[in-house]
């Protein structure tokens, strides 16, 4: 699974992560991006949200690549 999502972060798909727990939520997408070292992820055309609500993903409208942690 991890090699997936990594596959995924590389080739700029859209990444998002489902959890119950906030605090593991963000320390999985902060471990994904740690994993990507010599890269840098989240500073040009990818957006990089380790935590964001149901109501709020729900409103928005995510056609470009990004890594987004989300409350189950």
């Amino acid at each position: 699974m991890i090699l997936r999502c990594l596959k995924y972060l590389l080739l700029d798909e859209r990444l998002i992560l489902i959890g119950r727990r906030r605090n593991d939520i963000v320390n999985c997408c902060d471990a994904l991006r740690s994993l990507l070292y010599p890269f840098k992820y989240g500073y040009n055309l990818n957006w990089y949200i380790s935590y964001i609500s149901l109501r709020d993903f729900t409103h928005s409208d995510w056609s470009f690549p990004a890594l987004i942690g989300l409350d189950k």
